[in-house]
């Protein structure tokens, strides 16, 4: 900032350019439109205007998912706040929410879609960020955080003359991300905000997003993690259909993602390893050989898809996750 802000203040004044500007420290938004003293000729949000202000508010502002610019982060004078000012940057090859049919987030206007609207969520949280006011003090300095994972893992010898070696899907362009690129708002929802709709009592918040496939897959881990998932389903539609009319209603459901609660009597999971209370059991899908019981691997390429995702929208939250990571033969 050229300036410290000191004070602010509003009004129509024709000797000061159009928007917000700032001169002597204090903030000022000019309520007319046009003025005897626009701002200079820098495209920037922050150029210095013939009244020798400073332009805050740019003349023509991007429209809504193209600004672009980074959170820095400011570290404040205690010694336990080290963390590193380098952001994420918006725009310009960083995090954005890709135009539609790939997304409907651009047009619900989701707030992780654009820097000026950006509430929060995984890139506004970085290792040793401290999320808190500057006046405030880092609490529990001393007294680390301790939590716990709990793992299982099945190991079995590889076989040559068995096993297929499968490449994990984002690598080689085979996830289906639906967020920016992965996360996105869950909006509190209302009759008037885009994606939601009343189910039972409860407000539900959709995204959608059409991808065509690439490879075969053999198993599709849908973000369906956070406490508000209801479910992710993929369907796939006839090979050279056009992409933007895939949908649930012209494509064939080949994968289903929903999570369980563990101890509730679920017919899911009961008796199950998997049936623990107190956690969630979230299965993933999986082709393979008939002597498992499986469906055969699904060959994808060039199949458009459409992905639904759901989320209980009764409380709005930040950071929400979207994209299916398949292992696929390549």
């Amino acid at each position: 900032m050229p300036h410290a802000a000191s004070a602010n203040s509003s009004g129509s004044d024709d000797t000061r350019p159009p928007g917000c500007s700032v001169l002597d420290g204090a903030v000022f938004f000019n309520e007319l439109s046009a003025s005897a003293a626009p701002c200079g000729s820098g495209s920037g949000s922050r150029s210095r205007s013939r009244s020798g202000c400073t332009c805050l508010c740019p003349l023509s502002p991007k429209p809504f998912g193209q600004a672009t610019g980074s959170l820095r982060y400011q570290p404040t004078s205690q010694p336990e706040d080290v963390g590193q000012p380098a952001g994420d940057y918006f725009g310009g090859g960083g995090k954005s929410c890709a135009a539609a049919p790939s997304t409907s987030l651009l047009d619900q206007h989701n707030p992780s879609c654009d820097l000026r609207t950006y509430q929060g969520g995984q890139w506004a949280c970085h290792h040793m960020w401290s999320l808190l006011d500057a006046d405030q003090m880092i609490p529990w300095a001393d007294q680390p955080l301790v939590f716990h994972h709990k793992y299982r893992f099945w190991v079995q010898p590889y076989d040559d003359s068995y096993h297929t070696k499968l490449t994990l899907g984002e690598s080689v362009g085979s996830a289906l991300l639906l967020g920016s690129p992965w996360e996105y708002d869950i909006p509190a929802c209302a009759a008037d905000v885009p994606g939601c709709r009343l189910v039972g009592g409860m407000w539900v918040h959709t995204v959608t997003g059409n991808h065509i496939g690439r490879h075969t897959f053999v198993a599709l881990n849908n973000h369906c993690h956070a406490p508000a998932c209801l479910a992710v389903e993929v369907y796939a539609c006839p090979k050279g259909s056009p992409l933007e009319a895939c949908s649930a209603a012209t494509g064939k459901l080949i994968c289903r993602t929903a999570p369980v609660l563990g101890g509730t009597g679920d017919p899911a999971i009961v008796g199950t390893r998997f049936d623990e209370p107190g956690y969630i059991a979230i299965g993933d899908c999986m082709w393979g050989s008939a002597d498992n019981g499986l469906e055969p691997p699904l060959d994808l390429t060039d199949v458009p898809l459409h992905v639904v995702k759901t989320s209980n929208a009764t409380h709005g939250h930040y950071g929400e996750m979207s994209g299916g990571q398949p292992w696929v033969i390549v």
